[in-house]
């Protein structure tokens, strides 16, 4: 099992009152109920890829180079936190598109160094942590 912290939250409530900041953690764990992933090792390799279903990781990428570390990081921003994809796809006309060095959007013209989790990839936390805070707004801050 591995912990992976995301960031604080702030809460502030409706009507008066201290605003409370809260530490949130995503476990992982192997789960045969859960969303499958299949990790694919060695060549030949493939394209990772997530769907709503699961998803598919390849140690290699379908060139047969080594699968990139952005890239993982990429489909676990789809796996854990279910952001969509930001970069053009002529099968999906309706995307939303950024170009703000966002890790869900095109890293490789807007450059991997800089690409990076944006607040609005955690929004789905938000609206499930703001379920056990009623009478509060909750809003995520970059750390």
């Amino acid at each position: 099992m591995a912990t992976w912290t995301t960031s604080s939250r702030s809460c502030t409530p409706d009507k008066g009152g201290d605003a409370i900041t809260l530490s949130i953690d995503t476990l992982l764990w192997n789960d045969d109920s859960g969303y499958k992933i299949t990790v694919h090792g060695g060549k030949p390799g493939g394209d990772s890829a997530m769907t709503q279903a699961g998803g598919n990781l390849y140690e290699y990428d379908s060139s047969d180079a080594k699968e990139e570390a952005i890239t993982m990081a990429h489909e676990f921003g789809h796996a854990m936190l279910h952001a969509s994809d930001e970069y053009a796809n002529a099968a999906v006309p309706g995307r939303v598109l950024t170009n703000d060095h966002s890790i869900m959007a095109n890293y490789y013209a807007q450059g991997k160094g800089a690409a990076t989790f944006k607040v609005r990839h955690f929004q789905h936390l938000v609206a499930e942590v703001a379920k056990q805070y009623p009478g509060y707004k909750l809003k995520i801050e970059a750390m």
